[in-house]
Formats: structure tokens, C-alpha cells, sequence
């Protein structure tokens, strides 16, 4: 993953005869014909905005976040996801042996962002880097954290190795305020902190921009088209209500999944 988001190359455009050089139009009608068809596709207008996504050939080992703020996904970067693999990193890195965040990290890793893979239907599809990253963001938190917990190497001392060694049997918090409380905290500050990013501050530059997109409006074009009781419901009211109503059903579902991993943590 981080490879993909550091090695990105440049966009190709549409290739065309005037693009390549080595090739020369072989007459003047050849020229003139070219020059018509170029200041005709200039004068019109395309009829959608997401047209713009397919004049450009996309390179499949180019960075995430290139690729994103290309195809106007530039937000989904700032979803939950990425805070959780954040905080995964920092805590393999610098807080392998405390106990609490390890408790806090395994929720959170194991619980709302696992399950996600079935909630968001992520597919791994081969040749399509974008689904397989989509599918390793969510998978490879929790796999790292098990890893960490239930498979250390007991006599490891001075080897270089991000994985904690200190005992060979896992340090386990199993304090409710660690395992419960304070994974839903650390949701609550990413929940506050993207509610005032996206829709507060960037409120008008989306309004104004409708072929961004962003978590929000993936998933209410999702509901939209199962049209089923709980899009209804979500849809009543002006558009902060059904924002609330969205953040609110968010939060029930992390603590729900938060529940569930709660009474596998320390039984392996």
C-alpha cells in the first residue's frame, strides 16, 4: 500500500497524431481536417462532468492519492479507514507494549473497519489496483494487530523487527474503558473532525462542485437506488437532518461492530 502511494507516475493524455512526435500528417487536407475537429471538440461542452474521467489514460502503478485527486475522490482519503491504518502504524512504531492502545487499536482495527469490507462490498479484483488497495486498507489493520498480539517470538532481543518481543505471551488489557470506550472516543474525534472538514468548511466548494465525491454521497447514491425503508427515513427533512441521521446510523454501526470483536480480544 505504501508503495502505491509514494510510486506514482505521471498522467498520459489522449493520444492523438499531433501528441506523438515522429509522426507527420501526410497533406495539407489531412492538417486542415484535424484542426476542424480539434476547434470543434473545444466549442462544445461536455454533456457531463464525469467525462473528463475518460480523457485521461490512468496508469495502474501511479499513487493513490494522485489517482484520486484525479477522478475527484480527493475526500475519501480523510475516511475513517485511513485514520485507523494511521493509528495502526503509530502504534506498531512507537507504543507496541502498552497495553491500552493495543486494546484500543484490535477494536477498532478488528471491529469497525474490518466489517466494512462486507458493508462497503469491497471486491478484490485483479488487474484494478484501486480494489485491491480498497480490500488491503481494511483487511491488513486487523491482520497487523493479530499478528502482534498472538504471535510474538519470545527471544528476539536486539533483532530489528516492529513487532513487540518483550514476553512471549501478549500483554492484555481488558479493561471496558479500553476495549469499548475509548475506541468509540477516537471515532467520535475522526466523526467531528470530517462533519466540520467536509460539511462545514468545504460545504460550498461541494455544493458548487458536484462531481467531487465523497463518502456521504456514494453512499446515499447506493441507498437511493436499493430505495428500501431506511433510505426513506434518511432522506425525511432538510439536509442537515439527514446528515445527523447518516452520522447517526455511522456511530450505531461502530458500536455495534465494536461489540462484536469485543469478546474475541484474548481468545485466540
Amino acid at each position: 500500500v505504501f508503495y502505491q502511494f509514494i510510486n506514482h507516475r505521471s498522467f498520459m493524455p489522449d493520444e492523438n497524431i499531433e501528441s506523438q512526435p515522429g509522426l507527420k500528417l501526410e497533406s495539407e487536407e489531412v492538417a486542415k481536417a484535424q484542426t476542424e475537429k480539434n476547434k470543434k471538440a473545444s466549442m462544445v461542452a461536455p454533456s457531463d462532468k464525469n467525462d473528463s474521467k475518460v480523457r485521461v489514460k490512468k496508469s495502474s502503478s501511479q499513487g493513490r492519492c494522485i489517482y484520486y485527486f484525479q477522478m475527484h475522490y480527493q475526500y475519501f482519503l480523510i475516511d475513517f479507514c485511513y485514520f485507523v491504518n494511521t493509528m495502526v502504524a503509530v502504534f506498531l512504531l512507537f507504543y507496541p507494549n502498552d497495553a491500552r492502545v493495543q486494546a484500543m487499536t484490535f477494536a477498532i482495527a478488528e471491529g469497525p473497519v474490518a466489517t466494512a469490507i462486507i458493508a462497503w462490498r469491497c471486491s478484490w479484483v485483479f488487474g484494478s489496483n484501486d480494489h485491491i488497495i480498497s480490500v488491503l486498507l481494511h483487511f491488513l489493520p486487523g491482520l497487523a494487530v493479530f499478528s502482534h498480539i498472538f504471535h510474538r517470538k519470545p527471544n528476539c532481543e536486539g533483532e530489528l523487527i516492529v513487532f513487540a518481543c518483550k514476553d512471549s505471551e501478549p500483554q492484555l488489557e481488558r479493561s471496558h474503558f479500553h476495549l469499548l470506550v475509548s475506541p468509540f472516543l477516537f471515532y467520535c474525534a475522526w466523526q467531528l473532525i470530517y462533519f466540520v472538514v467536509v460539511h462545514i468548511y468545504l460545504r460550498d466548494h461541494l455544493l458548487r462542485n458536484k462531481e467531487i465525491d465523497t463518502s456521504y454521497r456514494a453512499l446515499a447514491r447506493r441507498a437511493q437506488k436499493s430505495n428500501n425503508w431506511l433510505n426513506r427515513f434518511v432522506r425525511k427533512g432538510p439536509a442537515f437532518h439527514r446528515v445527523a441521521k447518516y452520522g447517526l446510523i455511522q456511530a450505531t454501526y461502530t458500536i455495534a461492530t465494536i461489540a462484536v470483536v469485543y469478546p474475541f480480544y484474548g481468545h485466540y
